[in-house]
């Protein structure tokens, strides 16, 4: 837990030369800290200029500070930012001399997770301003953004709402034990469960989309030697990634490349071609490739256009039952076939291209969307992560089961009761009501330093 009494300091801008770079303060001696450097005109949310000096009154630089008396600021005690030269050199001078005045170096995201301790954020909008830093792509951008201005806290607030608020009226049954089953039955507690169900279950599928945006996706490229792998990550990559040759076997390792793929952030893996061998080097490769597969968020399986069938696709490798999957059908430009979806199932497709041409790829990356759930219908997303989309996940199954248990013949308002409050917990979890210390430990150690 953090220690309100200590003040803490961290350069803010990244390390390397610039023409700005920002030292930020927060705590009760920031105030003092700055008279010690020698600012004399400290006016709330006034930009000053001054000459920073040390302890016997040396020049270190010359630049502006801004002093935020709390709690209107951003981590809602007393904040400073003091914007100087950005040299690495000029920065550590004036951040060592501040050290010396009993403030200490920030922990990584320290100053974002005083703003959630301290109410100005809540864990959602915290979480989102590292996603915004993050964010490589303007969907990614544009869902952070909705994010942090409290979309989806606002969304998960009223669903916290009405799931206590259905929970209270089932406990409230439980004064009543000779009538708890007619007055379950005769009120309209069916339907609000019904009404919160569909909520959380949009917001379930708006936060999948959202947490493709912020935590990106793993697509594996698998499939026999020269049938375009290669080719494949070097279209998606728009550069010579990969060597591609006519000779089987090129590949013999995994190759990543990081790719924005209309707004989804893409971690593509190139795989050695899958193929009986007696090389252990190639070998090796393989069973890589058999790891990549398993550790995928989609398969993208290149084949030759010339050895598709009618009967059911087979494998080379064990393929996982849950992963989707996008069967491709390359090199159409020598079998004189058309571009086309030959499949477009729930969990995969089926798709005919030609990567040296590009014809049909467009195809491919509209199936690519569907399978991840981001079809051009689907709900604007919001910024999530997995921690999110697991923890709601959890509050549907419970309210699925304090629905299966409402409905029965002779429903029990105690463990409908236990249910829902299952499911609040949850939600709670989710913008850190109920969230342990070492978990947000965790959160807030992936921020950068200085935010």
């Amino acid at each position: 837990m953090i220690d309100k009494k200590q003040t803490i300091a961290a350069i803010a801008t990244p390390p390397g030369k610039g023409g700005i770079g920002i030292i930020r303060l927060s705590g009760p001696q920031t105030l003092k800290t700055l008279q010690a450097l020698g600012v004399q005109n400290t006016a709330a949310r006034l930009a000053c200029f001054n000459h920073f000096r040390n302890s016997i009154g040396e020049t270190l630089d010359q630049g502006i500070s801004i002093y935020f008396p709390g709690p209107e600021s951003y981590t809602g005690e007393d904040v400073a930012e003091i914007q100087a030269h950005g040299g690495q050199f000029v920065l550590n001078s004036i951040l060592e001399e501040i050290l010396t005045y009993g403030v200490r170096l920030a922990r990584p995201g320290e100053f974002t997770e005083r703003a959630f301790l301290n109410g100005k954020l809540d864990l959602l909008q915290a979480e989102a301003v590292s996603d915004l830093i993050e964010s490589s792509s303007t969907e990614a951008l544009q869902s952070a953004l909705r994010s942090l201005n409290g979309q989806f806290s606002e969304r998960i607030d009223a669903l916290l709402k009405s799931v206590v608020e259905i929970r209270v009226f089932v406990e409230s049954a439980l004064d009543f034990p000779d009538e708890e089953i007619d007055f379950l039955k005769e009120s309209d507690i069916q339907e609000k469960l019904s009404d919160v169900l569909n909520s959380s279950s949009a917001l379930l599928q708006s936060a999948r989309r959202g947490r493709l945006f912020s935590e990106g996706v793993n697509i594996a490229i698998i499939g026999p030697p020269n049938a375009g792998k290669s080719s494949l990550l070097n279209f998606l990559a728009r550069s010579e990634r990969a060597i591609v040759t006519a000779i089987p076997g090129t590949t013999r390792d995994t190759l990543e490349d990081r790719v924005v793929l209309d707004g989804i952030p893409v971690t593509v893996v190139d795989t050695a071609g899958i193929r009986t061998t007696s090389d252990p080097i190639e070998l090796e490769g393989i069973k890589r490739t058999g790891q990549a597969a398993k550790e995928a968020d989609l398969l993208i399986y290149v084949r030759e256009a010339g050895s598709y069938s009618d009967a059911d696709i087979s494998y080379d490798i064990p393929i996982p039952a849950s992963t989707p999957i996008v069967n491709l059908y390359n090199k159409i430009d020598l079998q004189n076939e058309p571009a086309e979806i030959k499949l477009s199932a729930k969990n995969s497709a089926v798709v005919f291209l030609s990567i040296k041409t590009g014809s049909g790829t467009g195809l491919m990356k509209q199936e690519i969307k569907r399978l991840l759930g981001l079809s051009e219908s689907a709900e604007t997303g919001l910024s999530a992560r997995t921690r999110h989309v697991a923890a709601l996940n959890k509050t549907q199954e419970h309210l699925i089961s304090a629905q299966k248990k409402l409905v029965a013949t002779k429903p029990a308002a105690e463990l409908v009761a236990e249910e829902l409050l299952a499911a609040q917990k949850n939600i709670e979890e989710i913008t850190g009501e109920s969230t342990a210390d070492d978990l947000l430990g965790k959160i807030f150690s992936n921020f950068c330093i200085g935010k």
